[in-house]
């Protein structure tokens, strides 16, 4: 649907409880769990090599990257290791990988606390759903004649 797109939205670290989050995983337990969704990833060798090419949409939200050879979904990644956010930022250290997130969600459609951020600013239902579904527009629900059974 052309209105189910990511648009900028109020919230914060201060109107938003663990904003920002991070989750550290080991490179055993990386490898198991991208090797029982996607067994043909090769996740062998130097694991700074094993996750390439992340592709980004226009709200910096990862749309997908190669692990071991397999292009996956953002959100399948952030499925796979419980993230809050598609907002992925992906780090590695001695000990495993590291994913750092920024909001919640998949970044389409109505924020819940970016729309409670915009009624405490005043605006009215009809901004905030005109704001979060650019493109739409409110129907008077008393003109419309639904059929009864």
């Amino acid at each position: 649907m052309p209105y189910l797109i990511s648009v900028d939205s109020p919230e914060n670290e201060e109107s938003v409880p663990d904003y920002k989050s991070r989750v550290s995983v080991s490179y055993d337990d990386f490898r198991e769990t991208v090797k029982e969704k996607y067994p043909d990833a090769v996740l062998e060798g130097d694991a700074a090599g094993w996750i390439t090419d992340a592709k980004r949409d226009d709200s910096g939200r990862l749309q997908s990257a190669v692990i071991g050879g397999v292009e996956i979904p953002g959100t399948a990644i952030r499925s796979m290791f419980s993230l809050r956010s598609t907002a992925i930022d992906i780090g590695y250290d001695e000990y495993g990988f590291n994913f750092n997130t920024v909001g919640y969600g998949h970044g389409v459609g109505m924020s819940q606390y970016g729309a409670n951020t915009l009624a405490e600013m005043g605006f009215g239902y009809s901004d905030i759903i005109a704001w979060y579904y650019p493109g739409t527009e409110l129907l008077d629900i008393k003109r419309l004649e639904i059929p009864s059974n």
